[in-house]
Formats: C-alpha cells, structure tokens, sequence
C-alpha cells in the first residue's frame, strides 16, 4: 500500500468512526504507514469546524482575547 494524504472527506469520516468499512480501510492503512497522512488544509478545515461548532468562551479559548481594560497603540 502506497503512503497517500487523506481528503477532508475521507479524514472527517474517520473521525466520526460511523462507516465500518472507512473505519477498517483507515486501519489498515495506519497498520502499514504507523499514521494517517493529513494535509494542512484538512486540519484547518478541522479546527475551523471545531470552532464553528464550539464557540472559544465555552471551550476555554478566553484567554486569546485582548483584556478590555488595557489599552494598545
């Protein structure tokens, strides 16, 4: 088996662990290779799904916002 890059699709498939047949091929695969490949843009699309689904002030993302109390130039 050759070392491939999962597609968005595929990889969000994985995750989910609904589809008995994409759950089997992924293991199989990572049997072989030891990981799943991603590219860059498929764990952006990830976190910004992540992001979209669960805001920061619920997850803990509090602290990237700027304090109001300071103020910057």
């Amino acid at each position: 088996m050759n070392k491939a890059t999962l597609h968005t699709d595929v990889s969000s498939e994985v995750l989910k662990a609904v589809d008995p047949t994409v759950a089997q091929n992924a293991a199989i695969y990572r049997q072989a290779h030891g990981v799943l490949t991603l590219s860059v843009i498929t764990v952006l699309e990830i976190v910004k799904g992540r992001q979209q689904s669960r805001p920061w002030t619920a997850c803990g993302g509090s602290w990237m916002r700027r304090p109001e109390s300071k103020s910057y130039p």
